[in-house]
């Protein structure tokens, strides 16, 4: 997952201009919570993840992900986003 902060409500920096991470984690606590609740929202119980993440066993479950999602099956090779998944903000 990818949070992207507001300008509005920067990160929280150290006199050395790093991030004072427990402060800024603190801070974004609700928008954190806020994701992790989206994505378990939108988790395709259908398709159970893999036991094992490994090359193959990833491949086939990103795979079946997408296929379920799209409106037509897309072949690996192919362009996903020419099917519309460019759309998708979670999955449905």
């Amino acid at each position: 997952m990818i949070m992207v902060s507001k300008p509005s409500k920067p990160f929280l920096l150290t006199a050395k201009n790093t991030v004072r991470r427990q402060a800024t984690l603190y801070e974004y606590e609700d928008e954190i919570n806020s994701l992790y609740d989206a994505v378990a929202d939108s988790t395709q119980s259908a398709i159970p993840p893999p036991t094992k993440w490994d090359l193959a066993t990833s491949l086939t479950f990103v795979r079946s992900v997408v296929n379920k999602v799209l409106s037509q099956e897309a072949k690996d090779d192919e362009d996903i986003f020419q099917y519309g998944c460019d759309r998708w903000v979670f999955f449905s």
